[in-house]
């Protein structure tokens, strides 16, 4: 769906929701969202990582393909997922949330990278999950505010240099408290 430029969240999960609309109204790519799965603060490194929902054009040179496999809280049943690591570019991050009955969105500059390929297969593989879908992202700004200011464990990436601008444009004409750490 998320292919087709139809937003989508992951477990009902309304500000995700809202946040995929705003980015993908906004953006010329398609976006993709995870967990902030492992942060490195020192070097303001994100690896976001999701259960498979993400756009294959969104993939680098290694390509696409489809993961079977099974994870703990799966059980049984197992699953199916698409398995790729996302082009390099700048973007952005955001996520929507709300604090005291008002509307916030954190929003940050970042920069997606594939790491260098003798670490990639290593890279994946920390998470447990190297099947899913790996984004690789450098964020500009203070991580520890961005951190501060995060509810939830998703994030929502879209592609774009002005997309920032964009994003923060739209929070300002529609009320929305836009948090730039």
């Amino acid at each position: 769906m998320l292919e087709d430029r139809v937003p989508t969240s992951t477990l009902c999960d309304y500000n995700t929701a809202l946040t995929s609309i705003i980015i993908m109204g906004l953006s010329r790519d398609p976006i993709y969202y995870g967990d902030l799965q492992h942060i490195d603060k020192a070097k303001k490194e994100i690896k976001i990582i999701g259960d498979g929902a993400v756009p294959p054009s969104l993939a680098d040179s290694h390509g696409v393909s489809f993961a079977s496999h099974g994870i703990p809280t799966e059980g049984q049943a197992g699953g199916l997922s698409i398995s790729l690591v996302c082009k390099p570019g700048k973007g952005v991050l955001a996520r929507v949330s709300r604090k005291d009955g008002k509307m916030q969105m954190t929003i940050v500059r970042c920069e997606v990278f594939v790491p260098e390929e003798s670490e990639l297969e290593s890279r994946r593989k920390e998470c447990g999950i190297p099947f899913w879908p790996h984004a690789f992202v450098h964020v500009h700004g203070d991580i520890d505010k961005m951190l501060e200011s995060w509810n939830n464990e998703y994030a929502c990436l879209g592609y774009g240099e002005d997309l920032y601008d964009q994003i923060v444009d739209f929070c300002h004409l529609t009320g929305i408290e836009a948090i730039l750490p």
